[in-house]
């Protein structure tokens, strides 16, 4: 399943290769992320960005502390290496937005059918 929350982001604490799997923030940035109840099988997309505007879409399975564990290229995107400062935010992305609209019809899935299924937390 796939977690939401509104307004979280960080800032990479130090630069991450192209097979990095650990995104570390700055201190005390993590917390906002641990909110996200996530696992193997429920978890948050996050888009990294740097400041030349290159992005990369991330499944977020994994936080300790100020440390994200990521899985990474995801929604078409390629790994890239990111320097630290980049930003890590969770977006609104097309593939959310696909969860819930029914292509040809002005309708929208019920976020608790089968077809699209999110959890969303407030602070």
């Amino acid at each position: 399943m796939r977690v939401v929350a509104d307004n979280l982001f960080g800032t990479l604490l130090s630069p991450i290769g192209l097979s990095s799997t650990s995104l570390v923030l700055r201190p005390g940035e993590g917390a906002a992320f641990s909110q996200l109840v996530v696992s193997s099988t429920n978890y948050s997309l996050l888009t990294l960005e740097d400041t030349l505007g290159n992005v990369e879409v991330v499944k977020l399975v994994g936080v300790a502390g100020d440390t994200l564990n990521v899985v990474r290229a995801q929604d078409g995107t390629s790994a890239r290496t990111y320097p630290a400062g980049a930003i890590v935010e969770l977006r609104v992305t097309a593939s959310l937005l696909r969860m819930f609209y029914q292509p040809g019809t002005d309708e929208v899935n019920d976020a608790n059918s089968d077809i699209g299924r999110a959890s969303c937390w407030e602070k």
